[in-house]
């Protein structure tokens, strides 16, 4: 069953309706910060200059295309009086071009970049009002990751500590809201801002849980996810940052930069969101990537774990099957790690069967197992 959107939210009166200035009031109490001054002034000096470099990035023309590129300007002009699904078809592909199908047309090395369109964000819980639903997403592919890292997400992975989003998506790091020209564009702003700041406090709370508070504090004011912005003549990049202190995260955007579509001399501006969307596929997501291995590298494989309780249980059973003699005291011998055994009374062991210490072991092993699925149950929920 689909969640709420925020639209409908809004119209039961639970929310302030998106356009409207109580929005931005509604999203600080929740530390999502839209002050457009404020967010220029935290985001890190190395994120500026990223973005600035990535500007200066070039690519070739689109090949594959719903229409020539040379009637870019007649499909626009029809733009102006249609829908939102007009808009996203036609003219969101040509600024936000999909990773996917650079894949099929012959770019390998975007291999694992997985995308949705209209898809909610069921895997995780909002920061602020209903689960959001990006008109576009652009994320990490489970393939991406080796069976280990796989095992170290679910294992660190609740609904509060989201980590897959949709289906398909880990990690989303573009997103992407379009609207026709009888909306704003600073909706698709507060969109953007709600589902890029859930993706940057997956990559905050990632590094968060290997308590190294020096590693979490070096992601203080570096861009960890850009969203696009735009209707059929206006267009706004942003990049997505946290402000860490201690244990508080407050979250911002960083305008790089706004432009108009049309003709005259914004004939050419059309290609400047592609190419620097183009630029993140090809030197901001593989850095992306690595960050978030490096931090799983440093945790432990939960698989290893559960291996090495059910090889101390084995042993445990095969030592006590094997036995002959009992102590005339109370039995002490040692438990296996993590758990501590508890002493039997002479004569009460069971003869030919598992001791009791060793039912009392696989009791509490089967617990952890019941516990970690129903964890998974909610967070598949």
């Amino acid at each position: 069953e689909r969640s709420e959107s925020y639209t409908e939210l809004s119209k039961q009166g639970k929310v302030p309706k998106s356009d409207s200035p109580q929005s931005e009031a509604y999203l600080a109490e929740y530390g999502i910060i839209t002050d457009k001054v404020k967010g220029d002034l935290f985001v890190s000096k190395a994120s500026k200059k990223l973005c600035e470099d990535m500007f200066n990035a070039e690519f070739e023309d689109p090949v594959y295309t719903l229409f020539p590129i040379s009637q870019f300007l007649l499909i626009w002009n029809r733009l102006r009086t249609r829908n939102e699904f007009r808009i996203n078809r036609d003219l969101t592909p040509l600024l936000v071009p999909s990773p996917e199908l650079l894949f099929f047309c012959g770019y390998s090395e975007l291999e694992h970049i997985a995308e949705e369109v209209c898809a909610d964000f069921t895997k995780s819980k909002p920061l602020a009002g209903a689960k959001p639903r990006p008109d576009f997403s652009v994320g990490i592919a489970p393939s991406a990751f080796t069976d280990e890292e796989i095992a170290k997400l679910k294992n660190h992975s609740s609904p509060e500590r989201a980590t897959l989003f949709t289906d398909n998506i880990y990690f989303p790091f573009l997103l992407c809201e379009a609207k026709c020209g009888s909306q704003v564009v600073s909706i698709a702003d507060r969109q953007n801002i709600r589902s890029s700041s859930m993706a940057v406090n997956a990559i905050v709370q990632l590094h968060q849980v290997l308590g190294d508070d020096q590693a979490s504090a070096k992601l203080s004011g570096q861009i960890l996810v850009f969203s696009i912005s735009h209707t059929d003549e206006h267009v706004k990049i942003y990049g997505h940052y946290a402000i860490i202190t201690g244990a508080k995260v407050t979250f911002y955007r960083h305008r790089i930069d706004s432009f108009n579509l049309g003709p005259g001399k914004n004939a050419g501006n059309r290609k400047k969101a592609y190419d620097f969307v183009r630029e993140i596929y090809k030197s901001f997501y593989p850095a992306h990537l690595k960050r978030i291995q490096d931090a799983l590298g440093q945790m432990e494989d939960p698989r290893q774990r559960a291996m090495a309780a059910s090889m101390s249980i084995d042993q445990s059973s095969s030592q006590g099957q094997g036995s002959t003699g009992r102590s005339s005291g109370p039995n002490k011998t040692a438990g296996a790690p993590g758990f501590k055994k508890p002493d039997i009374p002479t004569g009460k062991e069971p003869s030919g069967q598992l001791s009791q210490q060793d039912e009392w072991l696989r009791e509490q092993l089967q617990a952890l197992v019941e516990e970690k699925a129903q964890q998974e149950r909610r967070y598949e929920e």
